[in-house]
């Protein structure tokens, strides 16, 4: 019955509205996003998409591998 209910309700379809989190990011997903505040295209960079809607982009430091056919890669896809 409870599963039934959240189901019905949306519970669970969207963690950004739901659970009101912050950021939500899918780790294994990089692309070319903007890490402005003015969100303007003026500091276009790899990273990894919010996925909450609050821009709160990651971008990946620290010698991390971004490119998925790279031996040093660690993301794997499922």
């Amino acid at each position: 019955m409870e599963a039934a209910i959240n189901f019905n309700s949306g519970t669970g379809n969207n963690p950004s509205e739901t659970e009101h989190l912050v950021c939500w990011f899918q780790f294994e997903e990089f692309e070319t996003l903007d890490f402005s505040s003015e969100q303007n295209d003026s500091n276009m960079q790899l990273g990894i998409r919010d996925m909450s809607g609050n821009n709160n982009h990651l971008l990946p430091v620290g010698g991390i591998i971004t490119d998925a056919n790279a031996p040093g890669y660690v993301l794997q896809r499922f």
